[in-house]
């Protein structure tokens, strides 16, 4: 999903990034060639060192610099020694060391030729990730005696920042009004910035970038690791992408990834391991799209009812779509959202308490559809327990959960074309909720939402539940169990299970869209011994025809079949 792009390197013989294969390339006739060797050797940063870095307290200290700047007199900052202008501007030796500077004529052809490319990067698809590795390496060939060098910063550099950070902050009010964002040169002094992209290269501080470089709405992480990152509140229209893999890593010792802010991003082609809550939260974001990302081993320590992968709260038209997500306190969160929001064609692994949770929300356009699921163990403390159900936060409770949340009449909420299945162990599951189901709908209320062409095998207590709501449709779905002790219950069930709550419209389509079931129970405590239970309903809740739905009648629009954990490989 991610592709190798080697962004600082021109072979006479190199591999190819995406296939592995050997691609013959024209030797160089200057001798000027730079070799995986001096890539390896002290030409370029340690990643050893920068993993020992703290980016968030270095760029605090910078923070505190530049306000210590600028309540001092011009003077005196033009009357520091060079002994004086190291010792305050520390903190930009600090943010800027080992970095990669791009000499400017080089960084101008690269820009020239990936602007040629006129990316949508929202849309950012692997073909033109394919064509910016190709046209990124042309400018490297084309520039043979251009190399990219350690940044070195000397004591005049830092004056001249200073002095123009100094000067930006006591310029008369009206000039101040009608900036959009500071009129320093810190962006480009600091960062390998051109034009309308920041191209940045493992050890640079990503947050500083996002903070003075405002007016640049592209972000370009190349190949490598990027340690303990944490970008706080993102401007408006921000676009992050990794060229190559690229992987932001937490070290299990930085909270969030993108933290706050984010309306209007995109941020795409990234790997983020390793992050205590989560590896994106915002509160209040709107238009964000999160495309081809890969999240793993995120929140460990965390709730997952609170945090996972993706955390949204307040937001309205977010995109999490082709990404995968592996070892996660939970997947995807949304808490008080408004569509659209599209959660579609991603893939997880152990996603935690919930692969997809939609907590009030409302509105067009939301969809979870055609995610392919899966669960082999718990991830997370299990010294964090839910109270209420005594069980571990490493419990996979609902696959994907409605709650509370409500489409339109025109526009149902999808839950269409998702697959999930358990993998046993020894006939056993591992770590999931005895409670929950592969889609559970109408969970304390809501309305309009649909269910159709969804595949279970082994997905644990239930397959389909709808707690409560009106206007639920359920349709062309296929769900398989083998008796599971202690696990395994209901194919599908309509009861209400919150009496404040109205429970009608259910609707479980017949004939050639009926839904399907091949369940055994294995809960001894509703089935002993285990028997075939495709269907339940109590009578409280009522069907599109304003019908009381019991058992038998749940059961009789429910067909009965003979497949097996092979309808997988049907999806």
């Amino acid at each position: 999903m991610l592709i190798g792009l080697s962004t600082l390197t021109i072979l006479s013989c190199s591999e190819d990034p995406l296939t592995g294969s050997q691609e013959m390339q024209s030797p160089s006739t200057s001798g000027n060639v730079m070799t995986t060797a001096e890539l390896d050797g002290s030409l370029l940063f340690n990643s050893q060192t920068h993993s020992e870095k703290d980016p968030q307290q270095n760029h605090k200290n910078f923070m505190e610099m530049l306000s210590t700047v600028e309540n001092m007199e011009r003077q005196e900052i033009e009357n520091l020694t060079d002994e004086q202008l190291l010792e305050l501007g520390k903190p930009v030796l600090d943010i800027t060391e080992n970095t990669v500077q791009l000499p400017p004529k080089l960084l101008l052809a690269i820009d020239n030729q990936l602007s040629a490319l006129n990316l949508n990067m929202r849309e950012l698809n692997e073909a033109q990730l394919e064509s910016i590795k190709r046209r990124y390496q042309m400018a490297l060939r084309e520039n043979p005696n251009e190399r990219p060098e350690i940044r070195k910063i000397k004591a005049k550099d830092i004056r001249g920042m200073l002095l123009d950070y100094y000067d930006s902050k006591h310029v008369d009010p009206i000039t101040v009004s009608a900036l959009s964002s500071d009129p320093t040169t810190l962006c480009s002094s600091m960062f390998n910035q051109i034009g309308n992209t920041v191209y940045l290269y493992p050890g640079d501080n990503l947050d500083t970038a996002n903070r003075f470089c405002l007016q640049v709405p592209t972000f370009m992480l190349t190949q490598g690791t990027y340690y303990k990152q944490s970008v706080q509140g993102s401007y408006f229209n921000k676009s992050w992408a990794g060229i190559g893999t690229v992987v932001l890593d937490g070290k299990s010792q930085v909270d969030v990834a993108f933290d706050g802010g984010l309306t209007g991003n995109s941020i795409s082609w990234i790997r983020i391991n390793n992050y205590k809550q989560s590896g994106i939260f915002a509160d209040g974001a709107s238009d964000l799209s999160i495309h081809h990302m890969s999240f793993e081993n995120i929140g460990y320590s965390a709730n997952g009812e609170d945090w996972g992968a993706v955390r949204m709260e307040d937001c309205q038209n977010i995109r999490v779509t082709d990404s995968l997500i592996k070892n996660t306190s939970s997947g995807v969160l949304f808490t008080k959202c408004e569509g659209p929001l599209m959660v579609n064609d991603n893939e997880a692994l152990n996603p935690g308490r919930n692969f997809f949770q939609c907590n009030d929300c409302q509105g067009g356009g939301i969809q979870i559809n055609r995610n392919s699921l899966e669960h082999t163990t718990g991830y997370g403390d299990p010294q964090i327990t839910d109270t209420e159900l005594n069980i571990t936060d490493t419990t996979l409770e609902d696959w994907i959960n409605l709650y509370n949340s409500t489409g339109l009449e025109g526009d149902y909420i999808q839950v269409n074309n998702n697959r999930a299945r358990t993998m046993l162990s020894n006939g056993r599951t591992i770590m999931e909720s005895p409670t929950g189901c592969f889609i559970l709908m109408g969970d304390a209320g809501g309305m309009y939402q649909s269910a159709e062409y969804n595949y279970g095998v082994n997905p644990g207590n239930c397959g389909i539940g709808v707690a409560s709501g009106q206007f639920m449709r359920i349709k062309n779905n296929k769900m398989y169990s083998k008796a599971i002790q202690g696990l395994s219950n209901v194919a599908y069930y309509s009861m209400n299970l919150y009496s404040s709550r109205l429970c009608n419209n259910h609707y479980f389509f017949t004939g050639s869209d009926s839904n399907e079931a091949n369940w055994t129970c294995g809960n001894s405590e509703h089935c002993n011994p285990p028997f075939e239970n495709r269907a339940f309903a109590n009578s409280t809740c009522k069907d599109q025809n304003g019908e009381e739905i019991n058992t038998p009648i749940l059961r009789n629009r429910i067909e009965q079949k003979n497949f097996g954990p092979e309808i997988w490989n049907q999806w």
